[in-house]
């Protein structure tokens, strides 16, 4: 026993080693070309190596020097912060209304919204939707064409439809009506998923360029 105790003790060191390697490796792998993009904006642009010969910030003090760039963080940030909020309470909203047996016609409303995800409206008859609604050249152009998207409602949808019917039955008997429920027991339990959905958005509307044009 003692004998495969030893060997069994070996074997996991030497695992913990080659493991602890290759997640050392593929983290370099990663950060490297992260890394590799620093030092290269700290550097002189007529050398390319990853550590610069002369360390220079030339190229920092010209960026910042725009003040087209202040704005651009001001504008990103906001729409970040007010597209994200937004389409979370749109999302979750629409997901616990379309998880319950009660709303009418609940899966046909869920397939029309399916159905979206396999088609777009194209390019022109975005734009000529948007001018007619009057958002053309305003923020919430960038905000509300995307304000709830099919893929984040369906898989909010199919968490809400998870949650045991017995907690909801419970707060109704003890007098709870469906906004106390959504707002006391399901939005607590759901935070998880409310949680991924709003960094999908954030990182959707943070990355997002090509509306804003």
């Amino acid at each position: 026993m003692a004998y495969l105790s030893r060997r069994r003790a070996k074997g996991e060191i030497t695992f913990e080693c080659v493991n602890g390697f290759i997640m050392v490796l593929l983290s370099f792998t990663t950060l490297y070309p992260f890394l590799f993009l620093i030092f290269q904006s700290l550097g002189n642009s007529a050398s390319i190596s990853f550590l610069p010969k002369e360390f220079e910030t030339a190229a920092y003090a010209t960026v910042f020097k725009n003040s087209y760039i202040w704005s651009g963080f001001r504008n990103t940030i906001l729409r970040t912060v007010v597209g994200t909020v937004l389409s979370v309470l749109v999302t979750t909203s629409g997901a616990y209304a379309l998880s319950k047996p009660w709303f009418p016609n609940r899966r046909l409303w869920t397939g029309f919204i399916v159905f979206t995800m396999f088609f777009s409206g194209g390019l022109i008859p975005s734009y000529l939707l948007m001018k007619g609604l009057g958002l053309y050249n305003s923020f919430w152009a960038m905000i509300l064409p995307g304000l709830c998207s099919a893929y984040n409602l369906t898989i909010m949808r199919n968490f809400f439809m998870g949650i045991p019917n017995e907690l909801e039955e419970s707060a109704k008997i003890d007098g709870a009506n469906d906004i106390q429920i959504m707002l006391r027991i399901v939005i607590p339990i759901s935070l998880p998923i409310i949680a991924t959905i709003s960094l999908w958005n954030a990182v959707g509307h943070w990355n997002a360029w090509f509306d804003c044009m």
